[in-house]
C-alpha cells in the first residue's frame, strides 16, 4: 500500500492484476445506461466498492488473478451476456479479497493497531488500512441435538450451488453504487476497528460476514425433516402387588401404634416404688443394705435404711460412712 501523490487522503493498493483500487476514493457516481457500469479507473474489474472505504471482489484462486464470474458478465460493458458456466463448472470454494479501512477514532482505548504490521497507517490522518483474503466453502452438515445443544456434528462439501446462491445475489448488485451490501459491512468495520491486532480483525471478518452468507442463502432454502428423531415411551418397571402393599403399610402402622403403647406403660409404672426399687438396688443402695444398722428387724432396717439412704432430707450426723477408694472397697466408722 501507499499514499496517493495527488491526493494523500487516498491509499493505493495493487494486490494482483485482477484486484487493486484505491481507498478513501467515493464511488464513481456518474450517471449510466442500466446496461453499462460506470468508468471507474481506481476499480478493478468485477469488483465491489459500496463506498470509500470498502473495495472487494470474488475470485476462482487464491493468488486473486482469475475473478470469479460464473453469470457470464462481460466485464467490460457489465452486461449479462446470458451465456453462464453450468453448474458442473461451479466452485464450492471461492475466495474474496476485501481492502477495509477504518478510523482511529472507532478503535478500542489503547489500542496498538498502528505498530501492527499487516495494518497501513497514515500517521498525518486518522486512517488506517488493511486488505484481507479468505475463502468461503459451504458444507452439509449432520448434528445431533441434545438439551439445546449440538452434541455430535459431522460435515460434507455441498453442491456448488449453494456458494453460487450468495455469490449471484451479490452480482445483483453490482450496477448499484450503495446497494444492499452497504449497511451491514459498514457496520462491521466498525466493530473491526475495535479488535486488537490484524490477525484478530481477520478473524472478526471472518465470523461476521459468514453470518451475512448464511443469511442470503437461507432465503432460497426449505426446511429439511429429522432424519432420526427420538421418540419416548412410558413403562412400568417396577409394579407392588396390593397385598403386599397393604401388609407394609399395615405393619408401619402397627410399630407406630406399639411405640405409643410402650410409652403409655412405661409412664405409668414409673410410680415412687418402682423408683424406690430402683434406688435399693443402686452401689448406694446395696452399700446401705450390706453395712447398715443391723439393729430391729430386716422389714425395720429396710426401712429406716432406705430412708437414710434415700431420703432427699438426709440428715448429716451418721457416723458411719462407705466409700470408694481406688480399687479398694473400705469402711469407716
Amino acid at each position: 500500500m501507499k499514499l496517493d501523490a495527488e491526493n494523500p487522503t487516498y491509499t493505493l493498493f495493487n494486490c494482483s492484476d485482477s484486484f487493486w483500487g484505491a481507498l478513501g476514493k467515493a464511488p464513481n457516481m456518474t450517471e449510466v445506461n442500466s446496461s453499462e457500469v460506470a468508468d471507474n479507473p481506481d476499480l478493478s474489474p468485477l469488483a465491489f466498492k459500496p463506498s470509500p472505504n470498502l473495495n472487494y471482489a470474488f475470485f476462482r484462486d487464491e493468488g486473486l488473478r482469475t475473478i470469479y464470474n460464473p453469470e457470464g458478465l462481460n466485464l467490460t460493458t457489465g452486461q449479462i451476456t446470458g451465456v453462464g458456466e453450468p453448474d458442473s463448472a461451479l466452485l464450492n470454494t471461492i475466495y474474496l479479497a476485501a481492502a477495509i479501512r477504518f478510523s482511529s477514532t472507532q478503535t478500542s482505548a489503547g489500542s496498538r493497531l498502528e505498530t501492527d504490521s499487516a495494518i497501513y497507517t497514515n500517521m498525518d490522518y486518522p486512517y488506517s488500512d488493511m486488505v484481507m483474503r479468505c475463502s468461503i466453502t459451504s458444507y452439509d452438515v449432520q448434528y445431533t441435538w441434545i438439551d439445546d445443544a449440538i452434541r455430535h456434528a459431522s460435515s460434507t462439501l455441498a453442491s456448488t450451488t449453494m456458494t453460487d446462491m450468495f455469490h449471484t445475489y451479490q452480482v445483483q448488485d453490482y450496477f448499484s453504487v450503495s446497494g444492499s451490501n452497504d449497511p451491514d459491512l459498514q457496520d462491521n468495520l466498525q466493530q473491526l476497528a475495535r479488535q486488537s491486532s490484524g490477525r484478530a480483525i481477520a478473524s472478526k471478518w471472518a465470523e461476521l460476514y459468514g453470518v451475512k452468507v448464511l443469511s442470503i442463502v437461507g432465503g432460497f432454502t426449505t426446511p429439511r425433516a429429522t432424519i432420526v428423531e427420538q421418540t419416548r415411551t412410558t413403562l412400568l418397571v417396577a409394579k407392588v402387588p396390593v397385598a403386599a402393599l397393604a401388609a407394609l403399610i399395615a405393619c408401619s402402622l402397627a410399630y407406630t401404634m406399639l411405640g405409643i403403647c410402650l410409652g403409655l406403660v412405661a409412664y405409668k409404672v414409673s410410680s415412687p416404688e418402682v423408683q424406690n426399687i430402683a434406688a435399693r438396688m443402686s452401689l448406694p443402695g446395696l452399700t446401705e443394705a450390706a453395712f447398715g444398722d443391723e439393729q430391729g428387724t430386716t422389714d425395720d432396717r429396710e426401712a429406716s435404711g432406705s430412708q437414710q439412704a434415700f431420703d432427699e432430707k438426709l440428715t448429716r450426723g451418721e457416723t458411719r460412712r462407705v466409700v470408694i477408694d481406688g480399687s479398694q472397697f473400705s469402711v469407716w466408722v
